[in-house]
């Protein structure tokens, strides 16, 4: 019996043994696993976080994690954290070529010329031909839906390079055919800044079904070298620029050189590329209150890197915002406020066409389709835009509204009890949709909106220079106040 029990016993350690090296190699192997995760979210974060880049699933997989760990309910697609869009963009196979047949020095990418964003159709393909300087007056529409421009109407720059002082010009002949189009910058900076290209076609069909349109491609270029291209008419840049403000309604400047260019954009369009928006709320406890809905948004993706260049770091545009927005979340959690009235937070995609047209800010009736009943549960009370609140040239908070004095005010007085200086702004139009003849907040509002950004913070927006050296804590940290008393502030009170 003795040594029955000593065997039991021996055979009980032996199990525990077995057991506890099972266990070992089950917690190495998780760990091993856990560690190759880390490693694959490292190395895609080297990507960037554009469109179709493991870097942007990446980002937005550790929002919804950070979404979970602070507590909100998901408000997303089939009670997760996401809503899939469909996103269509142009992306660059090589970097664009601008030569200037004048026997002189060879042109920089991205110092004396970049490839254009803001046109409507996409933006690619060859040119060579001579150089037309044009500038415009006001020019008035013609025909029974306004489609065409009066003077243009019987002009013909199918064989040439058209050279033109700004976006407003560019609008003006976006619509008539030419080799090629060169717009002058009017910051030197944009020469440094990358968007995401369009992916619409330029073809479209005639009353009488005749195709028309081309690929066209369309350069941003210094003024350095639009003087360059200029040289022999006897004009200066800025010669033209004080003509060109001297002109009338219906009045055109035209000047043709002997410049010879060619040009070459080369890119491949992809459509069908899910891209996700990451949506949690935080629900209200009146049952007065709760239909009434705050939505607090902040853009997480960002814009392709140049052609075999290293992405862009992103620090301020966006990545403080998304930052300060689950900080806000997580001070609200921690010192035990509950709204009354219904809070969502969106990390969202904002790149990209959808539709057909560009995203820019997602319209919140479609994040409320997400989540079943959310699209007729709620009164929409205010939308607040998180951008670029990690750094910036000027003193103080910039806050723009659409025309909410009242929420304006809450904001500022939010900011001034913290310590923090504010400055009333207007609303930056964004380059990358002047196709549109408009900025977004222009387009009609859904509800009062306000954006808070630090003054200043295009500066280094969309550039190589947006690093993580670049952020300062103690801006971090004002406008994160500013912002969680603004929001603890509005998600109760009804007089404000």
């Amino acid at each position: 019996e003795e040594y029955e029990e000593k065997e039991q016993l021996l055979q009980d350690i032996s199990l525990r043994i077995e057991e506890f090296e099972r266990e070992k190699k089950k917690s190495k192997s998780e760990k091993e696993s856990n560690d190759d995760k880390v490693a694959a979210i490292r190395e895609a974060a080297m990507t960037g976080m554009a469109l179709g880049t493991p870097g942007m699933e990446a980002a937005a997989d550790y929002v919804a994690q950070q979404f979970q760990a602070l507590g909100l309910q998901p408000a997303g697609e089939d009670f997760s954290y996401f809503q899939t869009r469909s996103r269509a963009y142009e992306q660059l196979d090589a970097i664009p070529e601008l030569v200037v047949q004048d026997n002189g020095p060879s042109l920089v990418y991205h110092q004396d010329f970049v490839e254009y964003p803001a046109g409507r159709n996409r933006n690619m393909g060859q040119a060579q031909s001579k150089v037309r300087f044009m500038a415009m007056g006001e020019l008035m529409r013609s025909g029974q839906w306004g489609s065409s421009y009066t003077v243009l109407k019987d002009k013909d720059f199918s064989d040439e390079i058209l050279l033109v002082l700004s976006e407003r010009d560019f609008l003006y002949l976006q619509g008539m055919i030419f080799k090629g189009m060169l717009v002058v910058a009017e910051d030197a900076a944009n020469l440094g800044r990358r968007y995401t290209l369009s992916a619409r076609e330029p073809f479209w069909a005639d009353f009488a079904g005749h195709q028309a349109g081309q690929d066209i491609p369309i350069l941003w270029i210094s003024e350095s070298t639009a003087d360059r291209l200029l040289k022999g008419t006897g004009y200066t840049l800025m010669d033209l620029r004080r003509k060109a403000q001297e002109l009338g309604r219906d009045e055109i400047l035209e000047v043709p050189t002997d410049t010879n260019v060619s040009m070459d954009i080369q890119g491949t369009v992809y459509d069908k590329v899910p891209a996700r928006h990451v949506i949690g709320h935080m629900p209200g406890l009146s049952a007065e209150l709760d239909d009434q809905l705050i939505v607090v948004l902040a853009q997480y993706d960002t814009p392709p890197p140049s052609p075999g260049g290293e992405p862009y770091p992103a620090a301020n545009d966006n990545a403080s915002a998304v930052a300060i927005m689950l900080e806000a979340i997580r001070t609200m959690r921690e010192t035990g406020y509950q709204p009354y009235k219904t809070i969502l937070f969106v990390a969202y995609s904002g790149e990209g066409l959808e539709g057909g047209e560009r995203v820019s800010r997602p319209e919140i009736a479609k994040l409320l389709q997400a989540k079943y009943g959310f699209s007729t549960a709620f009164d929409l009370e205010a939308v607040v835009t998180l951008r670029g609140l990690g750094a910036g040239e000027g003193d103080g908070l910039a806050v723009s509204t659409g025309g909410s004095l009242r929420l304006a005010d809450l904001f500022e007085r939010s900011a001034h009890r913290m310590g923090v200086s504010t400055r009333r702004a207007e609303e930056a139009v964004d380059i990358s949709i002047v196709f549109e003849d408009k900025s977004f907040t222009e387009g009609g509002q859904e509800a009062p909106n306000i954006r808070l950004s630090w003054d200043g913070w295009e500066t280094t927006s969309r550039l190589p220079t947006d690093t993580l050296e670049t952020i300062s804590v103690d801006k971090l940290e004002q406008a994160g106040r500013a912002l969680s008393l603004a929001l603890m502030t509005l998600g109760r009170e009804v007089q404000y």
